[in-house]
């Protein structure tokens, strides 16, 4: 690489950092921005450690990766919400696992998100959205603090449209909560394609988290 070719990969880094950090400053959550040079199980500990945090602290922690189409769902879903960013509480009441598939290990929830389903990630414990190429080299990945009472608020303070056909923010929340009071999992990064889940270690136990990839209709 020249030093013409540094110089302009280095301003597009950058423009692209500002962008970054100028669209999480419009949702109005506190975030943090990961170093990209952060090892997998780095990443994976600053999660769970937010985690832990966010149980008596009342916020949901959630890593979410630059990606610009995921922010444009995110500016229509507040434009058709009347400009609300934060959403509202319709995950009450929500419970409509229907049990596991046990052909092939994926959960899937019932009703109108009952195309979704869960299954084990062929790269865990690493953090397959997390460490795309892109993000990693361009060090732009975020960990929110969202506003929450429990794990499967994370769709109703985050809204997004997402592609044709997919679910609505209070049917993903369903979708979460179904989730996290049959199996533990927990909401762990978001992007427009995917949800990752985690599966804490029990408490006292010294193993290594699960990870589970959760795709989302494509357009």
């Amino acid at each position: 690489m020249n030093l013409f070719d540094d110089i302009v990969n280095k301003r597009a880094e950058r423009q692209r950092l500002e962008r970054f950090t100028a669209e999480l400053d419009a949702l109005g959550f506190p975030y943090e921005l990961l170093d990209g040079g952060m090892s997998e199980d780095a990443v994976t500990a600053r999660f769970l450690a937010e985690l832990e945090a966010a149980r008596s602290e009342g916020f949901c922690p959630l890593l979410v990766p630059y990606e610009p189409e995921f922010f444009e769902q995110l500016q229509l879903a507040s434009s058709m919400r009347g400009g609300s960013a934060s959403g509202t509480d319709g995950a009450n009441g929500a419970d409509s696992a229907n049990g596991a598939d046990s052909a092939n290990g994926a959960d899937c929830a019932a009703g109108a998100a009952d195309a979704l389903c869960v299954v084990p990630s062929a790269d865990s414990p690493a953090m397959k959205l997390v460490f795309t190429e892109f993000s990693r080299s361009f060090r732009m990945t975020a960990l929110v603090r969202l506003p929450a009472c429990a794990p499967w608020e994370a769709p109703l303070r985050l809204p997004f449209c997402g592609a044709s056909g997919s679910p609505s923010p209070n049917e993903l929340a369903e979708f979460f909560r179904s989730l996290y009071e049959k199996s533990g999992l927990v909401p762990a990064a978001l992007t427009c394609a995917e949800i990752e889940f985690i599966l804490p270690p029990a408490e006292g136990r010294n193993e290594s988290p699960a990870l589970f990839l959760c795709r989302l209709p494509a357009k």
